[in-house]
């Protein structure tokens, strides 16, 4: 009768030891899930602040360092070549080491390349620090997204998803806000050296702060390790591939917008600083969209409804509006606001066509697909205006390529669909 006492003390005393241990886990840092979404802002902030450094030091180091446009251009477009490889094997390894090391990992990588770009006396040490600084924020983006979806899945996830990605805009434009004064006060290389900063601090905000989902989640919630999958069922696949593709044509469709329309509105007699604020503007209202596209998703569900208003709008604006040079001031603004609504919803799709266990693997063909798009895309807007000799050509061009968003979201229904009548009719 002792022993069975003593047993069943026991037996209490591991119980009570393993409550305090996840009261202790859940407590030793802020438990809310929206303190650890603002790790996740802070550290993809670092990405859109990294980008932007270098078009705002350009007109100085054009002057100092003796640069090309042409080499200005590649060094602005190399910083995000890195993510068409790395962006697969980015999920894999944090299959390996767990979610929090990789995001140590790349900003620590992101905090490098700024070091060796400021140290750089020419274009071969910033090619080096541009794709180091590239590398770290591909790794980023994978990262980001997947640490967001494993805290809020089920959970206002569209909201979550339209907050984090905010971070891209506006980090750069807050490289705009500081690091253009800095470059004129002291110089380009003092400036692009405070690009540092902001990683650095993110990573601090990491390793103090941040802690994956734990017990509230299954094995791929957790963050920790698991085993890498490298296949996933044709079904999955087909599925991943077409968000994967609604992903990177909606945004390839508008970079080819913003990134020819200038030179169209010159050619239609607006002057390069107009043509400029222009586009700012486009850009800018795209920033408090995205919280509302993933509230709206949220609250109402419509996937469908507001990716065809957003998408089909943003096209048919492109298309019919702005080549018209109608009041830019309100056409171009328009058209980004149509084009970042679908946004924050579609970022939900990847976990909701694939189990946790095969989400890292979904990610990274999710961002391969977009850093493809990303290069190749503009590439070819800029071929068809060469053979055309007319400036609205990538106009129309984004336009289309931004229908074909719509059609791959046709076609996820669709197969979608497909599948649900066709477990409907097994015995």
């Amino acid at each position: 009768m002792g022993r069975l006492s003593q047993v069943s003390r026991q037996r209490r005393a591991t119980s009570i030891v393993s409550s305090v241990a996840i009261v202790s886990d859940d407590f030793s840092v802020p438990p809310s899930r929206w303190t650890m979404l603002a790790v996740l802002f802070l550290t993809r902030l670092c990405m859109g602040f990294q980008f932007q450094a270098l078009p705002v030091m350009a007109p100085l180091m054009v002057r100092e360092l003796g640069l090309s446009y042409t080499e200005v251009g590649f060094l602005i477009g190399v910083f995000m070549a890195p993510g068409i490889l790395i962006a697969i094997p980015t999920g894999l390894l944090a299959a390996r080491v767990g979610d929090k090391a990789v995001a140590l990992l790349f900003l620590a990588v992101m905090a490098l390349g700024g070091t060796v770009a400021a140290a750089a006396g020419g274009m071969a040490g910033l090619t080096l620090g541009r794709m180091l600084s590239g590398m770290g924020a591909a790794m980023s983006n994978v990262q980001v997204t997947k640490m967001a979806t494993d805290w809020f899945e089920g959970r206002e996830l569209a909201t979550a998803m339209g907050i984090v990605l905010t971070s891209w805009p506006l980090g750069m434009g807050l490289s705009v806000a500081i690091l253009g004064q800095l470059a004129a006060t002291y110089g380009w290389a003092p400036a692009m050296a405070a690009t540092v900063a902001l990683p650095a601090l993110a990573l601090l905000a990491v390793a103090l702060v941040y802690r994956d989902p734990g017990r509230t989640g299954g094995a791929a919630s957790r963050g920790g390790r698991e085993p890498v999958r490298l296949t996933m069922p044709r079904a999955e696949l087909l599925a991943i591939l077409l968000v994967s593709g609604m992903y990177a044509f909606s945004n390839a469709g508008f970079i080819a917008f913003v990134s020819f329309a200038p030179s169209y509105l010159v050619a239609g007699g607006y002057s390069v600083a107009t043509a400029g604020l222009v586009l700012g503007l486009s850009h800018w209202t795209r920033a408090p969209l995205m919280p509302l596209g993933g509230w709206l998703m949220d609250r109402t569900g419509r996937m469908g409804l507001i990716v065809a208003v957003g998408y089909g709008g943003a096209a048919l604006g492109i298309i019919a509006l702005a080549p018209l040079l109608w009041w830019p001031w309100l056409t171009y603004p328009l058209i980004g606001v149509f084009v970042t609504l679908p946004v924050a919803p579609v970022m939900t799709l990847p976990s909701a066509v694939l189990p946790p266990e095969r989400r890292r693997l979904g990610f990274g063909i999710f961002y391969t697909a977009l850093y493809s798009a990303y290069f190749a895309f503009p590439t070819l807007a800029g071929l068809l205006q060469d053979l055309t000799g007319h400036p609205a050509t990538p106009l129309y061009f984004g336009g289309a390529v931004l229908l074909l968003a719509v059609g791959c979201y046709l076609a996820l229904v669709a197969l979608r669909r497909g599948q649900t009548t066709a477990r409907g009719a097994q015995p």
